[in-house]
């Protein structure tokens, strides 16, 4: 994989972002943003033009951010200044087929890693434990009531889905079960 690309899915995985937020995100703007606010804001690139923002969670977030930069350089994004947007996608989608890979799995990843951050317990698809006894298994896992079970956990779904770029927490369910 080729080292820009290999930038991208780290930043897809890190934030959670869809593939062309990944390509058309500012690196250097956003290292600088996640370190001065502990916070980036996703502008480019999202669905609806929708513009969020994303904590910084992990130093692996900055450490994604501080390669894409180095690999952007000067830059506007992470496209290199010789392509359009449509060249980039097809070269990239070319590369990442070749390689048996999707890029919509980091956000699952991202999804199912940032569940666990804010319960403290495996999301119902990396528990393998179904959607229908999964806050009996918060509640069991962490010693809380069942309601208190059903709050943390729609809680995490609502943060995750607004972090996402949804407003939907019921789209959660594709990523966490």
């Amino acid at each position: 994989m080729s080292e820009r690309l290999g930038a991208i899915i780290t930043l897809e995985r890190e934030f959670g972002l869809r593939f062309k937020e990944s390509c058309l995100i500012d690196a250097n703007s956003a290292l600088q943003e996640a370190i001065n606010k502990q916070v980036i804001t996703v502008e480019f690139g999202t669905k609806g033009g929708k513009e969020r923002t994303i904590p910084i969670s992990s130093h692996t977030q900055i450490s994604a951010l501080e390669r894409a930069a180095d690999i952007q350089k000067h830059e506007h994004s992470m496209i290199p200044a010789e392509q359009k947007w449509s060249q980039f996608q097809n070269q990239s989608y070319r590369e990442i087929h070749s390689l048996g890979f999707t890029f919509h799995s980091e956000r699952h990843h991202f999804a199912n890693h940032r569940y666990e951050q804010l319960t403290g317990v495996l999301s119902p698809v990396s528990a393998n434990v179904s959607h229908s006894a999964h806050h009996q298994y918060l509640a069991t896992t962490l010693n809380i009531s069942k309601q208190d079970a059903r709050q943390l956990d729609h809680q995490a779904r609502l943060q995750i889905s607004k972090e996402l770029g949804h407003e939907r927490i019921s789209i959660t369910n594709n990523y966490l079960g």
